[in-house]
Parts: C-alpha cells; structure tokens; sequence
C-alpha cells in the first residue's frame, strides 16, 4: 500500500503485524480452588442469554475448550469474577 507523505512524495506504509494471543492459562493451588463457587452450566446459559458479557464470553470459553476435549466449569471466586478452570486445576480463563 503506498500513501503520499505531507512533503509530495509518495512512501510505502507498513502494515502492523497482529500480535499473537498469549495463552493466560495458569496453574492453581487446592487452596484456591476451594475459595471458588460452581456456576452450573444451565445458570451461565440463563445469564448468559440476559445479563452480560462477561457471561456470554464465558460460557463461548467452556464451549471452544469442550470442543477441543478439554472438560472445564466456570466459578466464582472472591472479587465476583467468573473463573473458567478445567479439571485438572488451570485456570483458562478470567472474566470480571
């Protein structure tokens, strides 16, 4: 793609390169996981479809991983945030 510069001339433009999504999964310790509270699949649907975001992404998350084999439940932890963390205590993701 070539532009024209404030000076007449014409220059080429560099196209920005997207940056990669760095995974945010992280290990967590049992201690964490028992501060979390289950959200049921059914009540992330219902919030999903009425209350907002946060839960829509959710609930879009447990669906690619579930896709991908991977078993994972959304929960609540302290800040009232909804965690995503698969069974084997990873933390996929955080929504708040």
């Amino acid at each position: 793609m070539r532009s024209i510069a404030d000076d007449g001339r014409l220059s080429s433009v560099k196209k920005k390169r997207k940056k990669r999504k760095e995974s945010r999964a992280h290990a967590v310790k049992a201690n964490v996981v028992s501060d979390l509270e289950l959200i049921f699949p059914q009540d992330l649907k219902m919030w999903a479809k009425s209350a907002g975001r946060k839960f829509l992404e959710a609930q879009d998350k447990l669906k690619v991983l579930s896709s991908k084999g991977v078993s994972a439940s959304a929960y609540w932890d302290n800040d009232h945030n909804i965690v995503v963390l698969s069974e084997d205590n990873v933390i996929r993701e955080t929504y708040g």
